[in-house]
C-alpha cells in the first residue's frame, strides 16, 4: 500500500512547528511500522527552483517548486504541478490535507481521502482588501468543488461533519488529531504564575482578548507572566499587540517567544501552570491536545469544535468568545487553587491518551486506508465515533 500525503510541510518543521505540520510529524512516529504500506509526502514550496527529495523518520518527501503564493497564480500553477506530480509517484492512496490539494488529487482520479482542517467560511472575515475577498471566494469555491466529488473525508472533530454534511455524500472517518508522544511523559515542572498560549499571532486566535485578561489580572494584583508562542501571520495585528503590550506596561509580564519546536516547546508546556486558548473560531486545536496531554489545565473559547474536546470542569474551563473577565476569572482560579490544576491536568491527560496517542490515530488512520483500497477490516482496529 503506497500512501501518498500532500500538505504545506517544511523541510525543517522547526521553522514554524504546529498544526498540519504537528499532525503530519506525530503519524510519522507509527505509520510507517505498519506492514506493507510506504508513506511519501508531497509539498509545493516556494522559494525553490527544482525538485528536492529527502527522507525523515522513514518517510520519503517530495518538495517541488511553487509560485511566490499569490493565490490565484498558486492555484493555477500548483494544481497543474501537483497534479502532474501526483501521477509520477503514482500511490494507491492519495490523502489531502488542504483543500488546493484535495483538488489536485481528485483531477486525477486516484483513490483519495481528504482531511478538513479548517473551516473556510469561518476564517475568511480575516482575509483584508480585495486580495482577501479574492482568496476567500477562491478557497470557498475550491471547498465547494470538492465536497462534491471526494468519496471519503476524515473528520478531526464532530464539527467538520456538523458544518459540511449537507455539502457532500462523502462518508466520514472519525478520526482526531494526533499528539506526538513525547508530550505524555512530559515532567511537571510549573513556575508559579506562568501561563502559556500556543497558537499564531492573528485576529482568529483572539490574541487582544487574552492581553486584557492579563492587564485584568494584573490591575487586580496577580502575579503572573503570559508566554505566546507563535509567529504573527497578520504584520497590522501584530503591530496592535504590540501596542497594547506598550500601551499598559504589560512587557514585563509578557513575552513573544515566535515559533518553537522540540524541547524548547516542551519545556514551555511543562513549566506552565495555565494553557490559555481565546481564539474566535477553531476545528481541532493543537495546542488544547498537546496541553491535555502534558497534563495542563485549559482556559478555552467555546467555540468550533473546541467543546467537543475539553470538559469544562473536568479537563479545563470552557469561556465565551471576547469575554476577557471571564477568562481571566478562570485563569486566576487555576492559577490559585493547585488541587484543581492538578486534577484538571491528570484527567486531561487521561482523555488524552485514550484519545489522542499516535499509536491509537496512526491505527485508525491505516484502518481508514483499508477501508477505502478494499483491504477488509482489520479485527484489531479501535474504531469508534469521535465524542458528541
Amino acid at each position: 500500500m503506497h500512501v501518498l500525503l500532500l500538505a504545506d510541510l517544511l523541510r525543517d518543521p522547526t521553522e514554524n512547528p504546529g498544526g498540519v505540520q504537528a499532525v503530519i510529524d506525530a503519524l510519522a512516529e507509527r505509520l510507517p511500522s505498519y506492514p506493507g504500506i510506504r508513506i511519501t509526502t508531497l509539498t509545493c514550496e516556494k522559494g525553490i527552483s527544482r525538485e528536492i527529495r529527502m527522507r525523515r523518520n522513514g518517510i520519503l518527501q517530495v518538495f517541488i517548486p511553487s509560485p511566490t503564493p499569490k493565490i490565484l497564480t498558486r492555484i493555477v500553477r500548483d494544481t497543474s504541478a501537483v497534479t502532474k506530480a501526483i501521477r509520477t509517484i503514482s500511490p494507491d492512496l492519495v490523502h489531502a490535507h488542504l483543500n488546493l490539494y484535495a483538488y489536485a488529487a481528485l483531477k486525477t482520479g486516484l483513490p483519495t481521502v481528504w482531511t478538513i482542517h479548517g473551516i473556510t467560511v469561518h476564517q475568511k472575515a480575516d482575509w483584508r482588501g480585495l486580495s482577501g475577498l479574492a482568496r476567500g471566494w477562491t478557497y470557498e469555491a475550491l471547498d465547494r468543488y470538492c465536497l462534491k466529488r471526494v468519496k471519503h473525508i476524515i473528520e478531526i472533530s464532530p464539527y467538520v461533519r456538523q458544518v459540511f454534511s449537507s455539502l457532500t455524500t462523502a462518508c466520514f472517518y472519525p478520526v482526531e488529531n494526533p499528539v506526538a508522544s513525547r508530550f505524555f511523559c512530559l515532567e511537571n515542572n510549573e513556575v508559579p504564575g506562568r501561563i502559556l498560549s500556543v497558537g499564531s499571532i492573528e485576529p482568529r486566535k483572539g490574541t487582544l482578548v487574552l492581553l486584557e485578561a492579563i492587564r485584568y489580572l494584573i490591575t487586580n494584583g496577580i502575579r503572573l507572566s503570559l508566554h505566546l508562542v507563535g509567529r504573527s501571520k497578520d504584520d497590522a495585528y501584530y503591530k496592535k499587540v504590540l501596542h497594547f503590550i506598550d500601551r499598559y506596561r504589560l512587557s514585563g509580564h509578557v513575552r513573544l517567544l515566535g515559533a518553537l519546536s522540540g524541547e524548547h516547546l516542551y519545556r514551555e508546556y511543562a513549566q506552565a501552570q495555565v494553557c490559555v486558548l481565546a481564539s474566535r473560531e477553531e476545528t481541532a486545536p493543537v495546542m488544547v491536545l498537546e496541553a491535555m496531554a502534558a497534563a495542563k489545565p485549559t482556559v478555552a473559547t467555546r467555540v468550533g469544535g473546541v467543546p467537543w474536546i475539553l470538559e469544562d470542569g473536568r479537563t479545563g474551563f470552557l469561556v465565551d468568545y471576547g469575554d476577557p473577565r471571564a477568562l481571566a476569572e478562570r485563569i486566576h482560579l487555576l492559577l490559585n487553587d493547585q488541587t484543581v490544576r492538578s486534577y484538571m491536568g491528570q484527567q486531561g491527560r487521561i482523555v488524552a491518551h485514550k484519545r489522542f496517542h499516535p499509536e491509537l490515530i496512526a491505527e485508525k488512520t491505516f484502518a481508514v486506508y483499508r477501508k477505502i483500497l478494499g483491504y477488509g477490516p482489520d479485527e484489531n482496529t479501535r474504531y469508534e465515533a469521535l465524542p458528541g
